[in-house]
């Protein structure tokens, strides 16, 4: 074997050296991009799930507050017109002792309680 020949071979040896070693940094990062992508998808099933959760949570919340702010709009209903009922018949000159006691709501007496007396501006 010549010089030429062995240079050649040593040349050889260390272009494979570099090239399995890059093949070895190629696999690692491709394992690290696969172990990644994983956890991003197990992640983002993970929160999906919590989220849909907490939008069906947050929905029922929703319907009961609906519910609720219907609810005090029909009491506030009932009470101005059993209010108003009261009133006009105590302008009529009658005098409805039992009319609005048990009906009305707990606000709606304390309106009815205003209303035998004059209103002051500053209340």
């Amino acid at each position: 074997m010549s010089a030429d020949d062995e240079a050649a071979g040593e040349a050889k040896a260390a272009k494979d050296r570099r090239t399995r070693t890059i093949e070895i940094i190629e696999v690692a990062v491709l394992s690290i991009v696969a172990i990644a992508t994983a956890w991003s998808g197990y992640q983002g099933t993970k929160w999906g799930g919590r989220q849909s959760m907490l939008y069906a949570q947050a929905s029922s919340i929703r319907l009961q507050a609906d519910e609720t702010g219907t609810r005090a709009g029909q009491v506030l209903v009932a009470d101005a017109t059993i209010f108003t009922a009261w009133l006009q018949a105590h302008h009529a000159g009658d005098r409805p002792r039992s009319m609005g006691r048990d009906e009305l709501s707990p606000r709606g007496k304390r309106c009815r309680r205003r209303g035998r007396r004059p209103i002051s501006w500053d209340s």
